[in-house]
């Protein structure tokens, strides 16, 4: 092929034209059933993130709800170490009453407890607001 013949072959793929007889090529039009597979698939994205941002919020009230439980409790420190504004309550539901629990009032313990509780609310917050970006 000579090189003539090769920059007209690549004008004519530069313009849009292509093939031997220079016919212009016109893009496939999509099926209804791909367009309605395409919008099935971007409304259920829309849904998931959704989900993902009522998600987010909630874990952000309750962040926020744990700070203000902290900031009430006031130092680590007091006369008694018992708070009785502030209680961790473990309760078993196994039984019919539901009688069955556990209440932790020692500031120290209370503090560390919503401490962590923040620290893994956090790492969630971090992991769902990659997901709504991503």
């Amino acid at each position: 092929m000579s090189k003539t013949t090769e920059k007209s072959n690549a004008a004519k793929n530069a313009t849009g034209k292509a093939g031997d007889n220079g016919q212009e090529k016109k893009p496939k039009a999509p099926s209804i059933e791909d367009i309605k597979k395409l919008l099935e698939d971007q409304i259920s994205t829309f849904q998931r993130k959704s989900e993902l941002i009522a998600n987010r919020e909630r874990f952000l009230q309750t962040k926020q709800d744990l700070l203000d439980y902290k900031s009430e409790q006031g130092s680590d420190f007091n006369d008694t170490l018992d708070s009785e504004s502030l209680r961790i309550i473990l309760q078993d539901n196994r039984r019919y009453h539901g009688e069955s629990q556990v209440s932790i009032a020692n500031n120290l313990i209370v503090r560390e407890f919503i401490d962590f509780i923040i620290s893994k609310i956090d790492v969630k917050l971090a992991e769902i607001e990659k997901e709504i970006i991503g």
